[in-house]
């Protein structure tokens, strides 16, 4: 259903198995006389919901499935205390989510990077630091211990606004080799990033050369498939960041 859905290639199923695992609860099926037709869920980070892989099979759209998913999860999301719900919208699905109440937060750009190639490209690549992973400013970076997460979680609920500390320790032992924290003098955490097989984030930083480090050394690590970024549309920065690695 999910590839038939959405022409792009990549491993839904995995997706699909690390949302289950994080929110088993907020899950749900569209079945038209007994067969699969639709899904949408979230997953749930305390007061706030992000909603993903919502999708209706080519030959049953336009027939009331999506909206009904839709209605459904966010009555569930109600029910559960949920205050804030956030999804990424296509074109094609943004009038259904205007009329249930959603509203335009900002626009989100993918940014993707071939293997080899110079830099991202909107839809840099620098050699890796070897001397300690120290860079020019006053920072270091290291690979994230088990035992960093309970800081790291609270320096992105500063951030986040959220604790997404489940999230945050599933993914460090799906990966434990490319997630990596940066450092001030003072050993204070100043960002994180996770450098999955095929996309980079979650990526936090406090500040931007914070930021572009984090970024290099994960594109220093070698990925399956072209990596992408969704870079939130109000911050320049980070576009900018992107087009020159």
């Amino acid at each position: 259903l999910l590839n038939a859905s959405f022409p792009r290639p990549g491993n839904r199923r995995k997706v699909l198995e690390s949302s289950l695992n994080l929110s088993p609860d907020s899950w749900f099926l569209a079945l038209d006389d007994g067969k699969l037709v639709g899904m949408v869920g979230a997953t749930c980070f305390q007061r706030v919901a992000w909603v993903g892989l919502m999708a209706v099979h080519p030959q049953s759209r336009s027939r009331g499935f999506g909206r009904a998913l839709m209605t459904h999860l966010l009555d569930y999301l109600d029910s559960q205390g949920i205050e804030m719900v956030l999804l990424d919208a296509s074109e094609a699905g943004r009038p259904l989510y205007l009329s249930l109440g959603f509203v335009d937060a900002d626009e989100s750009r993918l940014f993707e990077k071939m293997e080899g190639s110079g830099s991202f490209s909107s839809l840099g690549n620098r050699p890796e630091n070897r001397d300690g992973h120290r860079t020019q400013e006053t920072f270091s970076i290291r690979k994230i211990m088990e035992g960093d997460l309970p800081k790291l979680t609270e320096f992105d609920s500063s951030v986040y606004g959220a604790d997404r500390g489940t999230l945050l320790k599933m993914l460090h032992e799906e990966l434990p080799e490319r997630c990596f924290l940066v450092e001030d003098s003072k050993k204070a955490i100043q960002g994180f990033v996770f450098a999955q097989q095929n996309r980079i984030g979650p990526w936090v930083a406090a500040q931007t050369p914070a930021a572009e480090a984090l970024l290099q050394r994960a594109l220093s690590l070698p990925f399956e498939t072209p990596v992408q970024v969704i870079a939130p549309e109000k911050n320049a920065k980070l576009r900018e960041m992107l087009l020159q690695n």
